[in-house]
This record gives C-alpha cells, structure tokens and sequence, in this order.
C-alpha cells in the first residue's frame, strides 16, 4: 500500500496518508508539534495539494464517537464511512472530498475559518 508522508522542515509536525484505492487516502497519523502548531495548517495544506495532484478525490480518517459527536457530526460535509470499536472506544472512520478536506480537517482541530 503507498503512503504519503509530511513532515515539517522547522517543526516536529507531520502528517502520513495510505492510499487505500479508490482516489482515496486514509489520514493515518498525525503529530502536531505544540511550540510550532501553526505550521501545522501550512503542513496540511501543502500535503493535501499534493494529494490532489496524485489523483486523490477523498480523505479519510478514524475518530472516536465522542469526537464525532462533540465536534464533526453538524458539519455536513463529513460523511460517516464505518463504525467500529478499537480497543473498546467506540470510533467512526469519516471522509469528505479531497476540495473539503482542508477546511473539515482544519475545523476538527479547533482552527475555524475566519
């Protein structure tokens, strides 16, 4: 399976993707560097511009429930893909189109757009 991987040239964060067929990647990990987590949304922004250019149509990623719920589940461009439990914690693995993900992304980590 390929994967995709960020990393931030001045900071520790990073970002990796699996291209799990279909036009699609799976946001696998990510680390958000606390002195430096501005840079983080540049980091976001530049990986998901490439991932265009690659093909890719559709992200997704696995959130707990309770994130989803809290967080996600009023904005409509998320779409629920599967729900399943890990290690007891009841989770949702979610997508959206690669045109929304910076925005739904960005707005999952508490960073809404002005």
């Amino acid at each position: 399976m390929e994967r995709y991987e960020f990393k931030c040239e001045v900071s520790n964060n990073a970002i990796q993707y699996k291209n799990i067929g279909n036009n699609s990647a799976y946001m696998d990990y990510i680390k958000i560097d606390e002195e430096k987590s501005n840079l983080f949304f540049g980091l976001l922004n530049k990986s998901i511009d490439i991932l265009k250019k690659r093909g890719i149509t559709h992200i997704m990623q696995l959130v707990s429930e309770t994130d989803w719920v809290n967080y996600l589940m009023n904005n409509n461009k998320w779409q629920i893909i599967k729900s399943e439990t890990y290690n007891d914690i009841k989770c949702k693995i979610i997508g959206c189109t690669i045109e929304d993900a910076k925005e739904c992304i960005a707005e999952g980590l508490g960073n809404k757009k002005e």
